[in-house]
C-alpha cells in the first residue's frame, strides 16, 4: 500500500515538473492540475484558461461540468465564490457557454444557500442580476426558461436582490425596443410574487 503511495506521488512529481518546462501541452497541464487541485484552483485556472480561450470549447465545457459537480458534491470555501461566480458571468455573457453557466448558478446558489453564505451570495447576486435580466431576451425559450429560474432562485436570497431585479426587469418592460424582453420581463414581474419568499 505504501509502496503504491511513493509510486503515485514521484509520478505525480514528475507530471507536474515536466508541465512546469512546458513539454507537455497545456491542455494536458490543465487536466492534471484539475484533478490535484482544490476548488479555489480549479475556479482559477479555469477563469485563466476563459480570458486567454486557449482551449477548444469541448474542453472548456468539460472543465466547466466538472467544477459544477465539484460544487454540487463538496462545500464551496469562501476564497472560491468569488472565482466561481466570475467565471458563471463569463459564461452567461457567451451564448456557447451559457447552458454550463446557468447550470452552474444553480448549484452554487443551492450550495450556498445550505452553508447560510447568504451575504455573499446577496453581494455577488447583485452583480449577476443585469447580465440575467439580459438572457430574458434571448432567441431559445429554454434559455428563457432557465433564466427565470435562476432570477427567482437569486430572488429568494434578499429583499435587497428582490427589489433590484424588479426595478431592472420594469426599466426593461418600460424602455426596451425588444418584444421579447418586454414580455418576458412583464411575464416575470407578475408571477414572482407567488413564488418568491422570504
Amino acid at each position: 500500500m505504501q509502496y503504491s503511495l511513493y509510486v503515485h506521488l514521484a509520478l505525480a512529481l514528475a507530471i507536474f515538473l515536466l508541465a512546469k518546462i512546458s513539454v507537455l501541452p497545456d491542455i494536458i497541464k490543465i487536466f492534471f492540475l484539475w484533478y490535484w487541485l482544490d476548488m479555489d484552483s480549479q475556479a482559477n485556472s479555469l477563469l485563466a484558461v476563459m480570458r486567454t480561450r486557449t482551449l477548444p470549447e469541448p474542453q472548456i465545457l468539460d472543465l466547466y461540468s466538472k467544477l459544477k459537480g465539484d460544487i454540487k458534491h463538496r462545500a464551496v470555501p469562501e476564497n472560491a465564490i468569488s472565482p466561481v461566480f466570475e467565471l458563471i458571468r463569463f459564461a452567461l455573457d457567451a451564448p456557447n457557454y451559457l447552458d454550463a453557466g446557468l447550470s452552474m448558478l444553480s448549484h452554487l446558489i443551492k450550495r450556498l444557500q445550505g452553508q447560510h453564505q447568504d451575504s455573499l451570495l446577496d453581494s455577488q447576486a447583485q452583480r449577476l442580476i443585469p447580465i440575467l435580466v439580459d438572457r430574458l431576451a434571448s432567441a431559445k425559450e429554454g434559455h428563457r426558461s432557465r433564466t427565470r429560474q435562476a432570477l427567482v432562485a437569486l430572488c429568494s436570497v434578499s429583499s435587497t436582490v428582490f427589489m433590484m431585479t424588479v426595478n431592472l426587469l420594469a426599466d426593461v418592460t418600460f424602455r426596451s425596443d425588444n418584444p421579447r424582453a418586454k414580455e418576458e420581463a412583464m411575464q416575470w414581474i407578475l408571477s414572482v410574487s407567488y413564488q418568491v419568499r422570504f
